[in-house]
C-alpha cells in the first residue's frame, strides 16, 4: 500500500484543515488517526481523538477514537486513559457479538478489497499514461477513502500533469474526493 511520508507537511496541512472544517466526527476521527500517524504526537490529532472520546453523542465513535489513540499514542492512551480497554469493551459489547457472527463475511469482504486495493496501486505505479494513473488513482481514493497514496497520485498530477485537460480532470478528481469524504 501507498503511504505518506512522515513529516508530508502537504498532507500534515490538508488533514488539519479537514479537522478543524468539518463538524463530522467520524471524518474528524480519521483525519486525526491518519495526521498523528504521518505527524506523531501532534496535538491537533491527539486533542481531536481525546474529544470524541469524552463526547458522548456516539459509542461506537468513542470506540474508534479510543483505539486509533492506542494506536497512534499507545503510551498517552495508557496515561489519561488507563482502563481504555475495559472502555472499548464495555462499549463495544454488542457490536462484538455482530462481527462474531459475520466474521468469516466480513474477513473474506476484507481481503477482496485489499487485493483490488493492492492491484489499484501496482497499477499507477506501473503505468506511465498520465489518464490511466488519473482513472487508477480516483477509483483507489473511491474504494479506499482517505488513502495517501490516490491523494499523492492526483495532487500530483493536479501539479504536474503534462497537459491542461489532465491537470484539470485530476483537480476535478481531488474535488470530487474530497467532497466525498466530506459526506461521510
Amino acid at each position: 500500500m501507498g503511504k505518506v511520508e512522515p513529516g508530508n507537511q502537504i498532507a500534515i496541512a490538508a488533514l488539519i484543515k479537514i479537522i478543524e472544517s468539518t463538524k463530522k466526527d467520524s471524518l474528524r476521527r480519521k483525519a486525526a488517526f491518519s495526521l498523528g500517524k504521518i505527524d506523531p504526537g501532534n496535538a491537533i490529532a491527539i486533542s481531536t481523538l481525546e474529544n470524541i472520546i469524552n463526547s458522548p453523542k456516539n459509542a461506537a465513535l468513542q470506540i474508534q477514537a479510543a483505539e486509533s489513540l492506542s494506536i497512534i499514542e499507545p503510551e498517552r492512551a495508557k496515561i489519561i486513559y488507563p482502563n481504555i480497554h475495559q472502555i472499548t469493551t464495555n462499549l463495544g459489547k454488542s457490536s462484538i457479538q455482530t462481527k462474531n457472527i459475520n466474521q468469516n463475511t466480513k474477513y473474506s469482504e476484507y481481503l477482496v478489497k485489499e487485493e483490488f486495493i493492492t492491484k489499484l496501486e501496482q497499477g499507477i505505479i506501473a503505468t506511465q499514461d498520465e489518464e490511466t494513473k488519473r482513472r487508477r488513482a480516483l477509483k483507489l481514493a473511491q474504494t479506499d477513502m482517505g488513502n495517501p497514496f490516490a491523494f499523492r497520485t492526483l495532487v500530483n498530477l493536479v501539479k504536474f500533469g503534462s497537459t491542461d485537460i489532465i491537470r484539470k480532470r485530476a483537480a476535478d478528481n481531488l474535488k470530487k474526493v474530497l467532497l466525498d469524504i466530506d459526506r461521510i
